[in-house]
């Protein structure tokens, strides 16, 4: 039997989710740099990390497609 290493991946990254309560030490302030001397602001790293997200999603249905014979062959990330 095959493992399907990107099922779990996109598995454990749903536990982690439900169960983080979302909070973190530090103030978030979107306008300053994520940290000190980091070119990017909290406002673009949630823009790239949106970006990851539905890459990683549609990545997902690919596999789905391709597995049930109605898409074509993929490279994942993953």
């Amino acid at each position: 039997m095959a493992v399907n290493r990107a099922e779990i991946v996109d598995r454990n990254l749903v536990r982690f989710l439900e169960t983080w309560g979302g909070r973190s030490e530090r103030t978030a302030v979107l306008e300053a740099p994520v940290w000190p001397g980091c070119r990017i602001d909290g406002r673009e790293l949630l823009v790239e990390l949106e970006c990851q997200f539905l890459s990683r999603h549609l990545d997902l249905e690919a596999r789905r497609l391709k597995a049930r014979n109605t898409g074509f062959y993929t490279i994942g990330s993953v």
